[in-house]
């Protein structure tokens, strides 16, 4: 994606997808204060998705990951004011959270709810946020 800034909301239920920015700080997408953003839906369906290089702000989830999206890899984004949670995984396994900005989420920065084995997150920056499991 082109460093622009995007007002969509995105629901996936496909695999193997990768959504690149040209640039974290630049490329925006903003969900108005509504909504989740990116929208994983399971089971089976979305899986080994890779979201990197964006910020993703002003919404209710920044990506919702339900019912058994596995290995979505989530890497150096800017994820900030989000009323809900940041990033939010249910009951998936093989998730990886790295090197990103997460801050200011009215809930949680990261919530992993009835997380499968291998969620990992790595080298992540919280402000003003937190991480429940």
């Amino acid at each position: 994606m082109f460093a622009n800034t995007y007002h969509e909301h995105l629901t996936i239920n496909k695999a193997y997808l990768t959504i690149t920015g040209e640039d974290k700080y630049l490329t925006i997408i903003d969900g108005s204060g509504t909504g989740r953003i990116f929208n994983l839906i399971g089971p089976y369906q979305a899986g080994h998705i890779t979201i990197e290089c964006l910020t993703i702000q002003d919404c209710q989830y920044g990506v919702y990951s339900y019912l058994q999206v596995d290995s979505t890899t989530v890497q150096n984004c800017v994820i900030h004011n989000c009323a809900a949670v940041g990033f939010y995984n249910y009951n998936g396994w093989y998730n990886y959270i790295d090197y990103c900005e997460i801050y200011d989420c009215g809930g949680v920065g990261v919530q992993m709810a009835h997380p499968g084995d291998q969620n990992i997150l790595n080298k992540n920056t919280y402000v003003n946020t937190g991480l429940y499991e």
